[in-house]
């Protein structure tokens, strides 16, 4: 408590200002400053201890070599080290480890920062689980601010980061490296060139909530191969990158009310170039460019996505575009807008864009390109029947047929004399040529009554949920 150690630029780099072993429980590590060259500032090499407080210290651990390089020296390392609070001190080093803790779990970590120059500026490595981080910072200047990772067969999971700060000049400035369950809450992640928050291979089963994701060219929130994540009101944003991109085989994530942001590149992308991103389902999400495309799918399958909102608002910019994207479904958009197009079908046809409905979705151009390329459109229809009297009939079947006589629903009203809401095709865009379904013809039958038939125009009447037949 209270100790000055200083080490000069001749000292032992395998030295530590202050060592934990594990016959140190229970320790009280407080307000100490050590600078200078050294392995480590504070330091457990094999066993650290547990149940200990380490708060309040100041640990300047830079050092330069003969050829002016810097050293590879730790603020702080601790290995399986559990039940331990770090708050409120300063860990930096050169070319080392702001914070390292490696196989410890259960830590709490609290207002501390880690700053490394060519390291990472806080790192939890090889089964370091359950631990909690609050209020802290994490700084690198050519590497990565924040890193929770795990190592061959140490899974890293249960990990939950609230209200931390992650930067770095020209890496990631969040990493999570494959791991589990682990939860990021109000968490901002910034970097220059790299993505502000980035999820590598394998990172399954996260919960990330309220986080803020900033770049200058990289991408805002980068998920890499990452599946059964789920994602609630983030926003990221890049000036060059992507705001989100969902890169490989990323499936069965969930995004609600998230925002990417983007000046020349895609708001939110799915993408890639080999495995497709499968059966992600979007509520919510708003993806926007300035000079791109505010949604883009590139090989993109099996998306389920609710309430989009993908604009393009500036010279240039499209809405919505797909490529080489099949069996996907557009629900009630919000605003799917560009100003050069709010959707467009690339070219490509081999895989193609096959298969892709648009239900309840407003907006004013598509252009649909290469040969065999489709996009389906499509609104909400339900009927409601009711006798001479206005009371409602249940049991009657409600069937439409389209203009080539091809039988499109069959439905049976309920005791309110309503169908259930079904889906009716408008047209279908088939290399920018577009087959309309209208006129329909609509048929409502029961027993002893005498079948009605209505002619209905899809185009005209969009939606219709209050479509009525009466028997008299």
């Amino acid at each position: 408590k209270n100790c000055n150690i200083s080490m000069g630029s001749d000292g032992n780099s395998s030295a530590m200002g202050i060592e934990l072993t594990d016959a140190a429980d229970n320790s009280t590590v407080i307000n100490n400053t050590i600078v200078g060259e050294m392995g480590y500032g504070i330091g457990a090499i094999s066993n650290g201890p547990e149940y200990s407080l380490i708060e309040g210290n100041y640990i300047n651990v830079s050092a330069i070599n003969s050829t002016g390089g810097g050293v590879s020296t730790d603020g702080i390392y601790l290995r399986n080290s559990d039940n331990n609070i770090l708050a409120n001190n300063t860990f930096i080093s050169l070319a080392g480890r702001g914070i390292y803790f490696y196989g410890s779990s259960t830590n709490t970590f609290r207002n501390n920062t880690g700053i490394s120059d060519s390291n990472y500026g806080i790192y939890l490595y090889a089964g370091s689980n359950a631990n909690l981080l609050i209020n802290n910072t994490g700084i690198s200047t050519s590497s990565i601010g924040i890193v929770v990772q795990k190592y061959g067969g140490a899974l890293t999971y249960h990990n939950i980061l609230i209200n931390n700060t992650g930067t770095s000049n020209s890496s990631y400035g969040i990493w999570l490296g494959s791991v589990i369950n682990t939860t990021l809450t109000s968490n901002t992640g910034s970097s220059n060139s790299g993505s502000g928050i980035y999820f590598s291979s394998a990172a399954n089963y996260n919960y990330l909530n309220s986080n803020i994701a900033t770049s200058v060219s990289g991408h805002g929130i980068f998920f890499h191969s990452c599946s059964y994540n789920n994602l609630t009101s983030n926003i990221a944003t890049s000036v060059s990158g992507s705001g989100i991109y969902i890169y490989s085989d990323s499936d069965n994530n969930i995004f609600i009310n998230d925002t990417g942001m983007s000046n020349s590149s895609y708001g939110v992308a799915f993408v890639t170039y080999s495995t497709y991103p499968d059966s992600n389902t979007l509520i919510n999400v708003s993806g926007i460019s300035n000079f791109s495309y505010g949604v883009y799918f590139g090989r993109a399958i099996n998306q389920n996505i609710t309430n989009l909102r993908a604009e393009g608002r500036l010279a240039g910019s499209y809405g919505l575009y797909l490529r080489d994207s099949s069996n996907n479904i557009f629900r009630d958009c919000v605003n799917v807008s560009g100003v050069a197009g709010d959707v467009f079908v690339n070219s490509d046809t081999s895989p193609g864009t096959h298969n892709n409905s648009f239900i309840n979705c407003s907006y004013s151009s598509e252009s649909v390109n290469g040969a065999g390329n489709d996009i389906t459109r499509k609104w909400y229809y339900r009927a409601y029947v009711n006798d001479s009297s206005g009371n409602a009939l249940s049991g009657v079947n409600v069937s439409g047929y389209n203009s080539s006589d091809v039988l499109q629903f069959s439905e049976m009203t309920n005791s309110s004399g309503y169908t259930n809401r079904t889906e009716i095709i408008d047209y279908v865009n088939v290399g920018g040529t577009k087959i309309y379904y209208s006129n329909y013809t609509i048929n409502s039958s029961k027993g002893a009554f005498t079948t009605l038939s209505e002619s209905y125009n899809v185009t005209a009447n969009e939606n219709n949920l209050d479509y009525n037949f009466n028997f008299n």
